[in-house]
């Protein structure tokens, strides 16, 4: 960093002096010389004073350097963290609550075309963590204005009927949906004041030592970040001939990221497809000596939208799509065979297209209900 934007308001002759010495940068100001009295004698005479060097020292180890942390706090801080979520985040759900009950923080991405169910799976997910842990709130980012309060109510009032020994009474239902938190965010800039909102909120929520009100208690500890989806707020800036929308998708990402590093929230971010799936011909009849058939296929499956940008700011991307387009690669009669017997009916697949910590690229099937509930 230059000398001159740390030491903004200095009088002009000390700057010049660190620039007649060849210092112009924080780095060249902390390490040129061994110490400070070394640095002193490469000054001009008479141009500052060793008192005031030291404070100009001590003032751009503070402005430069990071924030010391006390290792025993911080083991304790993260050992706190795991109690409060050591409940899975999906139960009984079978494979797929073994991959997602993995997860305490971090970053993952729900991708699909129209119709994958991707806000339904995200809903169970919050509603099922809503349901099994009392002190803990849910904040939920819409961006194309479709969150459903009756489809929640019902999917909150079917996961409260399974929880007997929690959800003793009609009261945990009100209580989930009041630790549900929705707000509409149709910008960058109302989506980044949101997460600014909730980042006040948890340090607030966690600097506090006093106990907490009843009110605040409602509220619950922020634990879970949704936001549906973050398609609309990008798709329009991602441009090939300009590098800001990709700038401003790199930066709210790593706002994101920063808040569930730092406070240990996880945060299920959906995505749109880049394109439908579409089928070309290729003709080879004009190819003499061609291998191939006089038509050739090709299936262009379709892959989550926003480019390769967001391909490396999540921690993983979840990939869901209808189960007979899952299966489209069958032939109709094979398909036609598992229609009949019901396998692919009002079924969904979730599948890893990619991840950091988990390595075998499994796919899972799931059906929802009546009433909203995955099963």
């Amino acid at each position: 960093m230059r000398l001159r934007t740390i030491l903004y308001g200095h009088p002009e002759t000390v700057l010049k002096a660190f620039e007649n010495s060849n210092i112009r940068s924080a780095e060249e100001f902390l390490i040129s010389s061994e110490n400070l009295q070394e640095l002193y004698q490469r000054l001009p005479a008479e141009s500052i004073t060793f008192a005031e060097l030291e404070v100009v020292r001590d003032y751009v180890l503070a402005t430069v350097a990071s924030n010391g942390y006390n290792g025993y706090e911080l083991a304790e801080k993260a050992r706190s963290a795991n109690l409060v979520l050591e409940s899975p985040l999906w139960t009984k759900r079978n494979r797929i609550s073994t991959f997602l009950s993995t997860w305490t923080h971090g970053i993952i991405e729900v991708a699909g075309e129209g119709g994958s169910a991707k806000s339904t799976f995200a809903l169970n997910a919050v509603v099922n963590y809503l349901t099994s842990e009392q002190d803990a709130s849910v904040h939920w980012i819409d961006t194309v204005g479709t969150f459903s309060v009756d489809r929640a109510t019902r999917i909150i009032a079917a996961f409260s009927d399974s929880y007997n020994v929690i959800a003793q009474d009609s009261s945990s239902t009100s209580s989930a949906s009041n630790r549900l938190h929705v707000s509409l965010a149709f910008t960058v800039e109302s989506a980044t004041g949101i997460l600014a909102a909730i980042r006040s909120l948890v340090e607030s929520d966690s600097s506090s030592t006093s106990v907490r009100s009843p009110d605040a208690a409602c509220q619950g500890t922020v634990r879970l970040i949704v936001i549906d989806q973050v398609t609309t707020l990008f798709s329009h800036v991602l441009t090939t001939g300009s590098s800001e929308g990709h700038a401003m998708l790199a930066a709210f990402m790593r706002e994101l990221r920063d808040i569930t590093e730092t406070y240990k929230i996880l945060a299920l971010i959906l995505n749109n497809s880049n394109s439908k799936k579409k089928t070309t011909h290729s003709q080879s009849e004009n190819k003499p000596g061609s291998s191939y058939g006089s038509t050739s296929k090709i299936n262009h499956k379709p892959k989550p939208a926003l480019g390769i940008t967001m391909t490396f700011l999540a921690d993983t991307t979840l990939w869901l799509e209808k189960a007979h387009d899952a299966f489209s690669y069958l032939s109709s009669e094979e398909q036609e065979e598992k229609f009949i017997c019901g396998c692919l009916n009002n079924e969904y697949t979730v599948e890893i297209l990619r991840s950091r910590t988990w390595f075998v690229p499994p796919k899972w099937a799931f059906m929802i209900g009546d009433n909203g509930v995955i099963t």
